[in-house]
């Protein structure tokens, strides 16, 4: 029989600090099938990107984009080992994490991310000048002055992406980017970034929220080279999105050091999905709450109360949900999308619609093709003859003294 928790005995005679952190981090990630099928395809498409330059990884907020993202980063660094000792120049992946800032998105911190996450070791000998103000303390760390320009930075970040050849430059909170910006800075932000990645010759990766694809309808640059990868939450609406939901949760209360596991109800289900609207990594971070109530209470086993006063006010789980439900409807494919399209094409009307499309385009009318069919040659040979150009017909002209 299999236990009820999954947890070592000794964890209960621990303090509350550790058997919280032990919660919190317990070593292994929680593989649900909506982050194993993302990692999976994800993984494929960034080691083959067959032409895509930037790879859009797109969820809601609190999916688990973030654990993906550390999963990317292990898994390649992992199979790229053997290459890597061959090849010690070669740095598989650079992962940074688009810097917000309070005046909305600048491009110097970008950079300088870019340049302290790969830890460049002859920085100085990739920038021509000196008031780049690139340097290394005593420690051997990469020092960036504030005096360094946005342009040397942008290109000594180019020539890192240049000679450590990764497999991608992958960017946490790309979302960031639209922080206080009009339509038109985040056009030339995605110009920026194309003409970096075209430089480069290094596919991006972007994980962030549904926001992501405003950006691609500004302005479509990025649009021609992009793959979009959807991160989902689970539906309430899908029986087998109930499922592994309902096994995730379950894992997670075992994994709960506590006297006395919880008990998985429908009650304390439709609460759980309720308060994270599905979302595994709000279900998570949700949990880590309650627990911790119910460890400063000393009680035996997380309660409905326990959730109930930790669970997010309604407005804050109403906004979750409008965000999430306007991005889903944005990717969501579907006929009545499809068929509004075609219309737009002009190929919703039927094959004679289509046909008569093609006609006006070529300034014919159906019935001059139709006339133009039923022509034998021997008619078509006297209408040549009949139109050729600047020859007089004798039957017009009067013949000798008789009139016509």
């Amino acid at each position: 029989m299999a236990s009820e928790h999954d947890f070592s005995i000794e964890l209960l005679d621990l303090s509350i600090d550790q058997r919280l952190e032990f919660f919190k981090n317990p070593g292994k990630t929680i593989m649900h099938r909506n982050l194993k099928k993302t990692f999976e395809h994800l993984y494929r498409i960034v080691r083959n990107p067959a032409g895509a330059s930037l790879i859009l990884v797109i969820g809601p907020s609190g999916v688990g984009k973030s654990t993906l993202l550390a999963l990317l980063q292990r898994k390649i660094l992992e199979t790229s080992l053997a290459r890597m000792e061959v090849d010690l120049s070669w740095y598989p992946i650079i992962c940074i994490e688009a810097p917000a800032v309070n005046r909305g998105f600048r491009w110097r911190p970008f950079y300088k991310e870019i340049l302290l996450a790969v830890d460049e070791p002859c920085i100085e000998n990739k920038i021509t000048y000196d008031e780049d103000c690139l340097r290394r303390n005593k420690d051997g760390k990469l020092i960036v002055a504030t005096r360094a320009t946005e342009d040397s930075l942008r290109l000594a970040a180019r020539k890192v992406c240049l000679h450590r050849k990764p497999y991608t430059l992958a960017i946490d909170e790309f979302e960031h980017i639209g922080i206080s910006a009009t339509n038109e800075d985040i056009e030339a932000h995605m110009h920026c970034a194309k003409s970096f990645i075209n430089e480069s010759k290094v596919p991006w990766t972007a994980f962030g929220t549904y926001e992501m694809l405003d950006f691609l309808e500004i302005n479509d640059q990025l649009s021609q080279r992009d793959r979009i990868i959807h991160f989902p939450r689970y539906l309430v609406e899908a029986d087998e999105d109930v499922a592994e939901f309902k096994r995730i949760l379950e894992q997670l209360l075992r994994r709960m050091p506590l006297r006395q596991t919880p008990r998985l109800t429908s009650k304390l289900f439709e609460l759980c999905y309720i308060g994270s609207i599905g979302k595994i990594g709000t279900l998570i971070n949700w949990l880590t709450n309650a627990y911790d109530l119910c460890l400063s209470e000393e009680a035996k086993t997380l309660s409905f109360t326990h959730l109930e006063e930790t669970i997010k006010p309604e407005f804050e789980l109403a906004k979750m949900l409008d965000e999430a439900e306007r991005g889903e409807a944005k990717l969501i494919k579907s006929k009545e999308k499809r068929r509004a399209f075609r219309a737009r094409l002009g190929f919703e009307q039927g094959a004679e619609g289509s046909l008569a499309q093609f006609n006006n385009s070529t300034n014919l009318k159906s019935s001059d093709l139709s006339e133009m069919s039923e022509i034998q040659p021997e008619q078509e040979n006297k209408l040549k003859k009949q139109t050729k150009p600047f020859k007089r017909s004798p039957k017009r002209d009067p013949v000798g003294d008789k009139q016509v």
